[in-house]
């Protein structure tokens, strides 16, 4: 109905989640379809690109999906510090090894 419920996709290959996409859905919403589907430990984690804030995302819920890979969609015009730190809060929290802004270039992964 709304932005924040965003669709939420997951990309599994065989017994491997290897990509949790999270849309625009809220922290709330995510960690409902956390309840229900019990997604967790992707390789890659996409965040939404204007919703790097408290209400999208916690350190709670990076710590149960905890990715390897973090990537951030967000151009240089739109970075700040506030954005770096909260991101890095959430890596921290998910034990995420690599975390990519789209401004750093291209992501692609192989599988």
């Amino acid at each position: 109905a709304c932005n924040e419920d965003s669709s939420i996709w997951v990309l599994s290959k065989k017994d491997t989640t290897v990509a949790l996409m999270t849309g625009d859905s809220t922290d709330q919403t995510l960690q409902s379809a956390l309840n229900n589907y019990s997604v967790v430990g992707p390789i890659v984690q996409k965040l939404s690109h204007h919703g790097i804030n408290s209400l999208y995302f916690s350190a709670e819920t990076q710590k149960i999906i905890s990715p390897h890979i973090l990537v951030v969609s967000v151009d240089k015009a739109h970075y700040n510090s506030d954005m770096q730190s909260l991101v890095d809060t959430l890596g921290q929290a998910g034990n995420t090894q690599i975390i990519h802004f789209t401004f750093q270039g291209d992501f692609t992964y192989h599988f």
